[in-house]
């Protein structure tokens, strides 16, 4: 699969290019299998990455379920 836009860093930020790297896969991949390959890693490593890094995924999972199985805000 080869990406349909470039990816541009605006700084040499390794942090931020690791969160916008990983962000691009999954919206790319659509799931965090397809994401872990397209970025060479294994689903663990990416799951470990997405929890580390603080990315939303799926980014609007809640939106599709009824509203007594969404999460509640504290």
């Amino acid at each position: 699969m080869t990406l349909s836009f470039p990816i541009v860093l605006e700084s040499f930020d390794l942090h931020a290019a690791e969160r916008l790297l990983c962000e691009r896969a999954l919206q790319e991949a659509g799931s965090i299998v397809e994401a872990a390959r397209l970025l060479g890693i294994t689903r663990h490593s990416l799951k470990r990455r997405i929890i580390k890094l603080r990315i939303s995924w799926p980014a609007r999972q809640a939106d599709h379920l009824p509203a007594e199985l969404r999460p509640h805000s504290s």
